[in-house]
């Protein structure tokens, strides 16, 4: 059973959707698994799980649409 590094207490496997906050597009989710900590809520993810969601954001990257806005342009 793997532990906290911090609080030395069981992690427990959880599958989630984790949201990914990045400067250019902004926020990504995806559905994950990773070893939360119950006490101080820290997660951790083994090889495989960062493989997979290292993947999976690199692919949600390339799908992002990109939008042209002209100099001077007034966002609302």
């Amino acid at each position: 059973m793997l532990t906290c590094p911090d609080c030395k207490i069981n992690l427990e496997l959880v599958k989630k959707k984790k949201v990914f906050d990045l400067n250019n597009p902004g926020k990504i989710a995806i559905e994950c698994e990773s070893y939360d900590c119950s006490r101080c809520g820290q997660e951790f993810f083994d090889e495989e799980q960062s493989l997979f969601v290292a993947k999976e954001l690199d692919k949600a990257l390339k799908e992002e649409r990109k939008i042209e806005i002209k100099s001077g342009s007034i966002l609302v």
